[in-house]
C-alpha cells in the first residue's frame, strides 16, 4: 500500500510539472507571435534630398546658426533680480522694514507693462536706494539686445550691460550675466535669424495639457489622438 501511495503521488507530481511546462512554452509562444517586427534600418539619404549642390550638406557653420531664446536668457535675469529682492527683503525686515513687503510682482514687470494703478508706487520704490532697484535695471538694460537691429549695436549694448552688471556688487545679477556672456555669440546671431521657438513651446504647453487633463493615457495611439483632435484644427461645426 505504501508503495502504491508513493508511486500515485510522484505521477501527479510528474502530471503537475508536465502541465505547468506546456503552459509556459504557450506562453512564450503567444509572447513571441506578440512581438513587434523588427524594422529596417533607416535608408540613408541620398544626395538629390539634401539639395540640388552636390556639396550641400546643411551643416555648414551650424555654430554661427544657433539662436539661444530670448525667454530663457530673460528668465535667468528674472529670477536674479526676484533673488535680490528675496535677500533685501530678509535684511530689512529684520531691522524692522517692511518697505518691500507685497512688490514681488512688480519687479517681475517690464517697464511698459507696469500696471498703471501700480505705477505711481513702483516709481516710488525705484526711487528709493535698494538694490532690488538696481537689478531691475540693469536687468532692463540687457533686454534692450532684442531692440537694435545691426550686430554692432547689440554689442556695444551688451558690453555696457555687461561692464554694469559685473561692477553692481549684486552677485546673483553678476552671475547671470556671466551665463549670459558664455552664450552671447548665439544670442546676437538672432540679428541674422530672428527665429524663435515660441510655436513650439506653445504647442508643448498645449500637449502637457491634454495630458493632464485626460489623467494618463493607456497606449500611445490614444494619445495621438487627442493630440490630433484637440491641436489638428479639426472643422467640427455643422455645415
Amino acid at each position: 500500500m505504501k508503495r502504491f501511495a508513493m508511486s500515485a503521488i510522484l505521477a501527479a507530481l510528474l502530471a503537475a510539472a508536465s502541465a505547468a511546462a506546456t503552459s509556459i512554452g504557450r506562453r512564450l509562444n503567444v509572447a513571441q507571435t506578440r512581438r513587434a517586427p523588427a524594422r529596417s534600418p533607416p535608408r540613408p539619404l541620398d544626395r538629390p534630398r539634401l539639395g540640388a549642390d552636390p556639396g550641400y550638406t546643411g551643416f555648414e557653420d551650424l555654430a554661427g546658426k544657433i539662436v539661444f531664446n530670448r525667454l530663457h536668457v530673460m528668465g535667468s535675469l528674472g529670477k536674479a533680480v526676484d533673488t535680490v529682492r528675496t535677500q533685501e527683503h530678509r535684511e530689512l525686515v529684520a531691522s524692522g522694514d517692511e518697505t518691500l513687503k507685497g512688490s514681488k510682482s512688480l519687479w517681475r514687470y517690464s517697464q511698459e507693462n507696469v500696471p498703471e494703478r501700480r505705477r505711481d508706487e513702483f516709481d516710488a520704490l525705484r526711487r528709493k536706494a535698494f538694490k532690488v532697484g538696481r537689478a531691475w535695471a540693469i536687468k532692463e538694460s540687457l533686454r534692450r539686445l532684442w531692440h537694435y537691429v545691426y550686430p554692432a549695436s547689440g554689442w556695444q549694448c551688451w558690453k555696457r550691460g555687461y561692464f554694469w552688471a559685473t561692477h553692481s556688487r549684486l552677485e546673483p545679477i553678476r552671475t547671470a550675466a556671466e551665463t549670459v556672456r558664455r552664450h552671447i555669440d548665439n544670442i546676437l546671431t538672432s540679428y541674422q535669424h530672428p527665429v524663435t521657438d515660441a510655436m513650439s513651446e506653445g504647442l508643448n504647453s498645449k500637449m502637457q495639457k491634454i495630458k493632464s487633463m485626460a489623467c494618463g493615457f493607456g497606449n500611445l495611439e490614444n494619445v495621438k489622438a487627442a493630440i490630433y483632435f484637440h491641436c489638428g484644427g479639426l472643422g467640427l461645426y455643422p455645415c
